[in-house]
């Protein structure tokens, strides 16, 4: 019995050591390679991801596992603790490859994790790994929101940059695909995102438009 309380005892004090860790989430910004502004934290991100996900799943009558998608929402910016955030807008401007991207995140992810104990180092490797590969409906649906709170994110701060703007309003015809369930989302997204850039004189491409 008193070995079964040490080993217990033991990986509580695991726990404690990554929840420590995490807590450099809150500043951890967002889009720090691509610009100089400071922005919302990783955690700011993750909260709101979160609660977007509640909603609109009871909106929707979805009714996708919710336990599931907070995890998801939790951990699918883990990575960024280590190397901050590897912006995929870097990616489509060639300056790193999505292999690049993948497999820097995927050692930073383990170095966070590796602190747990066995079992729980693999359920959250699993998720981020459900999020990465678009594996379930809820990493599908979640992908998707995600884009959406980007986007939020860039007209809260007022954000002007055409490159960036290309990439919102024609990289959401992909979620669209993914998970069709969206499309009434993204259709109201996509009108917050023009009347945005029609306020400010910016150009909206006409394929922003397809789903």
């Amino acid at each position: 019995m008193e070995l079964i309380w040490l080993l217990w005892q033991s990986d509580i004090e695991k726990i404690f050591s990554f929840i420590i860790s995490i807590n450099k989430l809150k500043k951890t910004y967002r889009y720090s390679q691509v610009t100089n502004k400071q922005w919302d934290s990783v955690a700011d991100h993750c909260r709101r991801l979160g609660m977007m996900w509640i909603l609109f799943n009871r909106k929707l009558n979805l009714w996708y596992d919710d336990l599931k998608i907070l995890m998801l929402a939790q951990c699918h910016d883990l990575a960024e603790i280590v190397d901050w955030d590897i912006d995929v807008s870097l990616v489509y401007n060639w300056k790193i490859t999505h292999e690049q991207k993948d497999e820097i995140e995927k050692e930073n992810i383990k170095k966070i994790i590796s602190c747990l104990p066995q079992d729980l180092q693999t359920e959250i490797f699993e998720f981020w790994e459900d999020y990465r590969l678009w594996t379930s409906q809820e990493a599908k649906f979640m992908k998707t929101l995600d884009k959406i709170e980007a986007t939020l994110h860039y007209m809260e701060y007022d954000f002007e940059n055409d490159s960036m703007i290309w990439f919102l309003g024609y990289h959401w015809n992909k979620e669209a695909i993914k998970s069709p369930q969206t499309k009434q989302i993204l259709k109201i997204s996509k009108k917050l995102l023009k009347q945005f850039l029609v306020q400010r004189w910016m150009e909206w491409e006409k394929e922003y438009d397809e789903y």
